[in-house]
């Protein structure tokens, strides 16, 4: 980051390794930190004791805590209610319908995503 800034923290939370990990992997190599969960109640535990994220990006169908379920908890958590979410799913939904700022589907292009993350600034 220029000026000797902190990265940009995203929390990617997907139970698939390789899909977390290509994830985790692209991020980093455009500069951002990355903290990754397997479930949501993982990544719950990753982040409670952390500075809000800039942007948390879940898949919406993990074990022992979905995506849907981590962002009901999110939004009981002041400091993490007003964190952007992109929803990673090979569902067919809607951005609205599962209250993200983007929805991509799997396989999700790199592309795709570093788009949606620079949508948050604007």
């Amino acid at each position: 980051m220029e000026g000797g800034a902190q990265p940009r923290v995203i929390v990617v939370v997907d139970d698939d390794d390789d899909v977390r990990e290509s994830i985790r992997a692209a991020l980093e190599d455009h500069g951002y930190a990355v903290v990754c969960a397997v479930n949501g109640r993982d990544a719950l535990a990753a982040i409670a004791s952390r500075e809000p994220p800039y942007a948390i990006v879940h898949d919406l169908w993990m074990p022992v805590m979905d995506g849907w379920q981590l962002q009901q908890q999110l939004q009981l958590d002041p400091r993490m209610a007003a964190v952007p979410i992109l929803v990673v799913t090979a569902a067919v939904v809607d951005a609205a319908s599962v209250g993200a700022a983007a929805v991509l589907r799997k396989p999700v292009r790199l592309e795709a995503l570093l788009d949606a993350l620079a949508k948050l600034d604007r």
